[in-house]
């Protein structure tokens, strides 16, 4: 049963990670300054929105792993 408590303790570390990843990097996009040339700014704004896309994708791959690592523990704790 402890082990249990103790993967949830993990899941939600993880979720809190993933969360204050993704909040760090939105937060650096929207803080950085922008070029005044509209093309430079387009660059850097695709830049930025594939560097947030990355990150996406990284959390959903995170947060899969997680969701199936919560329902081995739940499948554990039914059986013991």
């Amino acid at each position: 049963m402890s082990s249990w408590f103790g993967g949830a303790a993990n899941l939600t570390a993880s979720l809190d990670s993933i969360k204050n990843q993704v909040s760090s990097s939105l937060r650096e996009v929207f803080e950085e300054e922008e070029p005044s040339d509209p093309a430079a700014q387009l660059a850097v704004t695709r830049s930025k929105l594939e560097a947030v896309g990355q990150a996406l994708e990284e959390s959903k791959k995170e947060v899969a792993r997680l969701e199936e690592r919560n329902h081995e523990l739940e499948e554990q704790k039914q059986v013991g």
